[in-house]
C-alpha cells in the first residue's frame, strides 16, 4: 500500500527506538497504529475518526453521561492488543487512539 511506503520513509528514523509519535487523524487508526506497534516499535497516539477504528465508537451516542460540553470521558482497551481508545466529551467528541497500552 502506497501510505504504508510513505509513513515508513517519514518515520524510519524512529523505528526501533521506543519513540512517542503523535499523529493526526487523518492518518491514526487501527491498521496503523498495530504496524507502528508491531513492526516499527513505535508509540504512537493520536486522534482518530471513527470510521477508521474497531472501537465500539457508536456507544458513545447512548451514553447519558458523554454529552458534548460535559467533559466526560469514556475508554475502552482492547481484549487481546496494545490499543486504547479514549473519547471524552469537550466543546465536541474528541477521539484518540494509542498503541502502548498493553491489556495486562
Amino acid at each position: 500500500v502506497k501510505w504504508i511506503n510513505l509513513y515508513n520513509l517519514m518515520l524510519d528514523p524512529f523505528k526501533g527506538l521506543g519513540c512517542y509519535v503523535t499523529m493526526d487523524s487523518a492518518y491514526m487508526g487501527d491498521a496503523l497504529a498495530l504496524i507502528g506497534h508491531f513492526e516499527w516499535e513505535i508509540n504512537m497516539v493520536g486522534t482518530i475518526q471513527s470510521n477508521r477504528t474497531g472501537a465500539p465508537t457508536g456507544n458513545w451516542k447512548n451514553s447519558k453521561e458523554l454529552k458534548v460540553g460535559s467533559y466526560k470521558s469514556v475508554c475502552w482497551q482492547h481484549k487481546d492488543l496494545p490499543l486504547l481508545y479514549a473519547f471524552w466529551a469537550d466543546k465536541n467528541i474528541v477521539k484518540t487512539l494509542s498503541n502502548y497500552h498493553r491489556p495486562k
